[in-house]
């Protein structure tokens, strides 16, 4: 049974419903034994598990040995250190996993080791960890498949994976201020191996927080940093931590991947819009990668690609690509990231088939690659700032190399590009290829007068957004951007070579070629106005390009000649290419070619790529508004920054969501010059702007509480429950979820206050008065079996039996009263206002009731009424204890196995054992494969459980109730049920 299945929070964001589920009060507040300290680097087993005690057979307590005895021992523990010297103390395991944590509860203080410190540190990790874990190259260090564990102040590495989260038992963990997958100084790398793996089910686990304290460095593990895999793992958070770099946050210290969210994993959040919520994310082959229908999670706030600071960035902090996107994963959500500094592209769209994901206030910089290259349906881009690209803003393409057999219908359609900044881009601001958004109908700016834009040839109702260069001032004047300077270079899309002059000649009948950007004179190009068109004109010579001749011959060359305003030296944009008024002919580069000093030449306008050109020193884009077009197409708008100095383009977004490149580009000047003018005069007159715009994303409320006597009080924000915590001496105590906005406390050194209102994880801190003690007033006694209480007002009072030192717990309780075994004394708790505790005495006698006897009779388990709610069984086959249910009954059909083990909890843990005939392997398990088809014989499971193998590695692929499966490529199969036991059969 899952343990988080008591609060129930509805939270909607863009339509998408969230599920919050939290821990019941009883589990979260059973009292803790005695710490457990371990105080030797080695590796030796505990020597008695049933002495309650850590000590191996030399008398010492090992790491080994502790988290084996926390595993053995009832209700919450705390493993501390203090080993002798200064250390950084190091336990190597050689290659010995760690027993796998069954219990939960435990807390792993690494910080406990005396001289040790955690980080301080605004924006790097400066913590003093003397606790370092070296696994030797073991399968995992701490496998963990139960709740609510805690890991501090710990530096473990060398495994090939570092912390487990397996299965649905294992949530509500806590990884906070460790290095993980790096010694103490993170020089330690390895490959190959996972720093945290969260497999098949783990929900709510916490890595990092906003504290400093709590910040994670998650480097040196080669294939993985983080890796969330196979739904339902959900509501995972991943805050404040450094991935893939050194404790600098410098140096590359990175994975194949930095966080990996994949195979139906969802609702997860990397980062957050609060203060020191985002992760720093750098050196990786890739930053963040989404795959395998990864629905609905949210990347926040991270710093991908840089320098702590978010600003600098190198080639050590730089990732390959910082987000890429494969195998549809959809409704994802990206907001207020900084994707800077990556060697390739931004983002990345793999696949056609990926959808539906959203982009908003992202900084999109200074990439090796495309600020984003998009495949895919349905992704909406808004109000991004992309700029310095190398190869220009957004490239929206449909390469129908990258098909899949499951979605052969796959076409780039309805691409939303919406506002935003766009600027000095190495590239085209955006450029659509291979009939991607087919759907849009390009619109053509046709002329720009005094305080107006006009255009057509868009569709019935489609939006326009229209952009100018520079930025608009409040007075509505425009301030000129980088690029919005008398000149602008031309670059051709296929070469991403700049045309050019030859050799810088003034001379008349001088070449224009193409030749590598270097924005000299030759290159820089005044765009003048000319009817409605415009002329090129070189600075290098202040003449004019023109077709040889006015010839409207193909092939002609293009030369520059004075400037005479004649129709053979006066162009016009065509979507992405450049006509000649006088023949009708295309801009083109001859041949096609790369090289250096092609000549251009005017040729028959067909749109390959050798006649596309756009602005190389990009413009400084700045939204204007919008309108809607009229339902033949044409559209306009008026607005006073519409002026001289300005680039005008637009894009068209049609009324199911789509969008299309700006197709036009028209240069207006001024001083000498004299204005543009609408060449379809008279119009209508321009309407004023409209402005349908997409939802926004969630900013977050400010959210602050305080602590005033005995009251704690916060900030209402809309939530509609808030969940508080208590800590004391580094011990965290959950006080519930509470509808209002304020609680009686009892003293704590601090509090803690968690929303989850808009979908977003929004925690406030504040200062409580230290503890004080419980309230006198609360008393119990026994007589005989019955234990009493004093009424405190609490829903639950939790009761614990004292036997020679031994604290057992017996369970929760909702009256006054509760039936007791005999005891030397007992203790009850309430959590009203705070921990309280009252203690009684017993007669003593604190024996277990006896007669719990289990047997078992072919497949069926059974044993006696012991009155319990519920019974949990265990199989033990070669001495690996598996957990098979909780059961309400005294029966249970189960697998074979060597022995059995039932437990219950009335009066406290009985346990019985019986033997079993051992595990049963049934003969004639077999499968085979046919193209992508997985097929197996019928063993009567109700599921199998397919797993694919790939160059040694295996990974679940999912459970089926039939007998086939269409399956991915992979070298081998494996497919494996659980009727009388576990049954395995693979094939190639």
């Amino acid at each position: 049974m899952r343990l988080r299945r008591q609060i129930g929070l509805l939270i909607s964001l863009l339509g998408v419903t969230f599920i919050l589920l939290l821990g019941s009060g009883s589990a979260a507040s059973a009292q803790s034994n005695a710490p457990i300290v371990v105080n030797d680097t080695g590796n030796g087993e505990d020597s008695n598990l049933n002495d309650g005690t850590c000590r191996t057979s030399n008398g010492r307590c090992t790491l080994r040995a502790a988290i084996s005895q926390s595993n053995r021992n009832a209700g919450p523990d705390t493993i501390n250190f203090n080993i002798s010297g200064n250390g950084p103390h190091t336990i190597d395991l050689n290659g010995q996993e760690l027993d796998p944590l069954v219990d939960g509860r435990l807390t792993i203080n690494g910080y406990s080791e005396p001289r040790s410190s955690v980080n301080t540190s605004q924006l790097t990790f400066n913590a003093d960890i003397r606790i370092q874990i070296d696994g030797g190259g073991a399968d995992y260090i701490f496998r963990i498949q139960s709740p609510e564990n805690t890991f501090r102040g710990l530096a473990a590495y060398d495994g090939d994976i570092i912390f487990e989260f397996l299965n649905e038992n294992a949530d509500g963990n806590r990884l906070i201020g460790n290095i993980i997958g790096s010694d103490h100084d993170t020089n330690f790398q390895r490959g190959g191996g996972i720093g945290i793996l969260m497999n098949t089910g783990p929900d709510q686990n916490i890595i990092g927080t906003p504290d400093r304290a709590d910040r994670n460095v998650i480097s040196g593990n080669g294939l993985y940093g983080i890796r969330i895999n196979h739904g339902p793992s959900s509501f995972n958070i991943i805050q404040n931590n450094i991935i893939g770099l050194d404790v600098t946050g410098t140096r590359d210290r990175g994975h194949n991947i930095g966080v990996d969210l994949q195979f139906f994993t969802f609702r997860n959040q990397v980062g957050g819009l609060g203060p020191n919520e985002g992760n720093l994310i750098g050196g990786n082959g890739s930053g963040v990668d989404l795959s395998h229908s990864a629905v609905n999670n949210l990347i926040l706030g991270n710093r991908i690609g840089t320098l702590p600071d978010g600003v600098g960035f190198t080639s050590e902090t730089a990732n390959g690509r910082g987000i890429i996107f494969k195998d549809d994963p959809n409704g994802n959500y990206f907001a207020h990231n900084i994707i800077r500094g990556n060697s390739s592209d931004g983002i990345w769209h793999r696949h056609n088939y990926t959808g539906r994901n959203t982009f908003a206030f992202n900084e999109i910089t200074e990439n090796g690659g495309w600020g984003a290259l998009i495949t895919g349906h349905d992704d909406i881009y808004f109000d991004n700032i992309v700029a310095n690209n190398a190869n220009g803003g957004y490239n929206i393409t449909n390469n129908d190399s990258r098909t899949n057999a499951n979605f052969p219908n796959e076409q780039t359609e309805r691409t939303l590009v919406r506002l935003g900044d766009f600027y000095a881009n190495g590239g085209p601001l955006i450029t659509i290829e291979d009939d991607a958004n087919t759907n849009a109908d390009q619109p053509t700016i046709t002329g720009v007068g005094p305080g107006a834009v006009f255009g057509s040839d868009t569709c019935n109702g489609c939006i326009v957004d229209i952009y100018v260069s520079g930025s608009v001032n409040g007075d509505g004047t425009v301030s000129p951007g980088p690029a919005a300077n008398s000149w602008t270079a031309l670059v051709a899309t296929h070469s991403n070579k700049c045309v050019d002059i030859t050799g810088n000649s003034s001379s008349n009948g001088a070449d224009s070629i193409q030749d590598g950007c270097d924005l000299d004179s030759g290159q820089r190009l005044d765009f003048v106005p000319v009817g409605n068109g415009f002329t090129l004109r070189p600075q290098s010579s202040g003449k004019c390009l023109q077709v040889t001749g006015g010839s409207n011959s193909n092939n002609a060359v293009v030369e520059q000649q004075p400037c005479d305003n004649g129709a053979d030296q006066r162009l016009q944009w065509s979507g992405n290419s450049i006509v000649f008024a006088h023949s009708g002919k295309c801009l083109e580069v001859q041949n096609a070619s790369t090289q250096n000093g092609a000549r251009l030449i005017q040729n028959t306008c067909d749109g390959d790529e050798n006649q596309r050109f756009h602005f190389g020193n990009t413009i400084n884009s700045t939204w204007l508004g919008s309108v809607r077009a009229s339902s033949n197409g044409t559209f306009s708008m008026a607005s006073s920054a519409l002026q001289q100095n300005v680039v005008v383009w637009a894009v068209a977004t049609t009324p199911d969501g789509a969008s299309s490149i700006p197709s036009g580009h028209v240069i207006v000047k001024g001083s000498g010059y004299g204005l543009g003018s609408n060449p379809s005069a008279p119009l209508p007159a321009p309407a004023a702007p409209d402005q349908p715009l997409p939802p926004i994303p969630y900013q977050p409320s400010v959210f602050d509480c305080g602590a005033n006597g005995g009251t704690l009080s916060w900030t209402n924000v809309g939530a509609n429950e808030y969940f508080v915590f208590a800590t004391t001496n580094g011990n965290e105590t959950y006080l519930g979820g509470h509808s209002g906005t304020s609680l009686s406390v009892d003293g704590a050194d601090s509090y803690r206050v968690t929303e989850w209102s808009n979908g977003f994880a929004n925690t406030t801190t504040c200062a409580g008065p230290g503890p004080s003690a419980p309230a006198p007033a609360f008393s119990c006694t026994s007589n005989g079996n019955l234990l009493s209480w004093s009424d405190e007002g609490a829903n639950e009072y939790f009761v614990r039996t004292v036997n020679g030192g031994t604290e057992t717990f017996v369970g929760g309780f909702g009256g006054l009263s509760a039936t007791v075994p005999g005891a030397d004394s007992y203790i009850v708790i309430h959590w009203t206002g705070g921990r309280n505790e009252a203690t009684c005495s017993g007669s003593g006698g604190g024996q277990q009731p006896t007669g719990f006897t289990c047997s078992i009779n072919g497949n069926t388990l059974t044993w006696t009424d012991e009155g319990a709610a519920e019974y949990f069984v265990r199989t033990v086959v070669d001495g690996v204890e598996t957990f098979v249910g909780g059961f309400g009954g005294t029966s249970a059909t189960v697998a074979g196995a060597d022995s059995y083990i039932v437990i219950h909890w009335t009066g406290g843990r009985n346990e019985t054992t019986c033997s079993g005939s051992g595990p049963v392997t049934p003969a004639g398990f077999s499968c085979s494969v046919s193209g992508s088809i997985l097929s197996w014989s019928d063993e009567g499971a109700s599921t199998y459980f397919v797993r694919t193998v790939t160059n040694g590695e295996e990974v679940f692929f999912n459970g089926f109730q039939a007998l086939s499966a269409t399956v991915p490529a992979a070298d081998s199969y494996k497919v494996i049920h659980w009727v009388d036991g576990r049954n395995e059969t693979s094939c190639s």
